[in-house]
């Protein structure tokens, strides 16, 4: 008959230790800060549901002709307006697919944002109008 020692027990203990999570390391929380602890996946619907709560998405368009744009330097600049913008809002604007490569052409981005606008500057002024795509977190 086999059995094992104290010192072979003690090594089951470590290897077991090393391959599972211990029940008493497992938080159904979001509040544990304790290192070497695991959050219980009931938690990650738990975190999503807030996240989706939280931020409010809206998309807009905006069309910037290509008499609208003013010398300011060496660069050409236009604002546009778009609700719901402020100066802290985050905002993610891309050039429409259609008016990519003018904007890369003429090296076109988004340089401001303030209350219901979006300011734009260009390297050389566009001599097509441009289309932007913005998504704006709130």
């Amino acid at each position: 008959m086999a059995y094992l020692d104290l010192n072979g027990l003690k090594r089951v203990g470590t290897r077991l230790n090393a391959l599972f999570v211990r029940q008493d390391k497992i938080a159904n929380n979001v509040s544990t800060t304790a290192a070497g602890m695991v959050l219980d996946a009931r938690q990650g619907k738990a975190l999503q549901d807030a996240i989706n709560g939280k931020v409010a998405k809206t998309t807009a368009t905006a069309t910037l002709s290509a008499s609208g744009w003013s010398a300011s330097g060496s660069n050409y600049v236009q604002s546009v307006t778009v609700s719901g913008m402020t100066s802290s809002t985050t905002a993610i604007i891309v050039a429409a697919p259609a008016s990519y490569t003018v904007y890369a052409e003429n090296m076109v981005y988004c340089s401001a944002q303030g209350s219901g606008t979006l300011t734009f500057t260009a390297a050389t002024k566009p001599a097509s109008n441009l289309t932007a795509n913005i998504l704006v977190l709130k």
